[in-house]
């Protein structure tokens, strides 16, 4: 009788851990992407930005924003812009064999067609090089919609490196202003932050 009831204890307990891994995933993860959402990446970036400046590792943050996703919205409808928002997670996944981020990455929907990017170990120069790839990686995919329809797309992309100091939420205000002017300078590009664009 007690063997049945450690057997029930143990299935029990694993059922639990389960159900406690799905319901941390789901705090944590964006449900379509499946990129951490804004709350699971600002618990995870502040965890690795307060190493990064304890440390004094190179470290740099990246906004991305889809050029004119209201019109792969309207032109294919909600349905073709969930198309595009995951296979450019699924590029983006650090998990991946073919992604374009490193495993150490950290990546996640800021909101809408945003996306923020971590780059631990990362100075300047080298954020620079990784959003220039992506840049050049989205502008060539093309995401199936229907049988015989593909969307195309560009994105603009700004990037910051970390100070010694600054708080997380005021590096990713910074990476935003820059995405916005890669936006106003004609979109499909990468801006760097610096004071005087701010």
């Amino acid at each position: 009788m007690a063997e049945y009831k450690d057997i029930y204890q143990d299935v029990y307990r694993k059922r639990l851990e389960s159900r406690k891994s799905v319901l941390k995933e789901q705090v944590l993860n964006d449900p379509l992407t499946g990129l951490y959402n804004r709350r699971g990446f600002m618990l995870l970036a502040t965890k690795l930005l307060n190493l990064a400046q304890r440390e004094r590792f190179p470290t740099s943050a990246m906004m991305m924003d889809i050029d004119f996703f209201k019109r792969i919205n309207d032109q294919y409808e909600h349905e073709g812009g969930d198309l595009v928002l995951k296979e450019i997670s699924r590029l983006l996944n650090p998990e991946k064999e073919d992604t374009l981020v490193r495993k150490s990455d950290l990546i996640g929907r800021w909101g809408g067609e945003e996306i923020v990017f971590f780059l631990p170990n990362t100075d300047l120069d080298g954020a620079q090089k990784v959003a220039e790839k992506i840049k050049d990686q989205m502008a060539k995919t093309q995401v199936k919609i229907h049988d015989k329809e593909k969307a195309s797309f560009t994105v603009s992309i700004g990037v910051v490196q970390i100070g010694e100091k600054e708080p997380l939420e005021v590096l990713i205000g910074r990476a935003d202003t820059a995405m916005y002017q890669a936006k106003a300078k004609g979109r499909n590009r990468v801006e760097v932050f610096t004071e005087g664009n701010s």
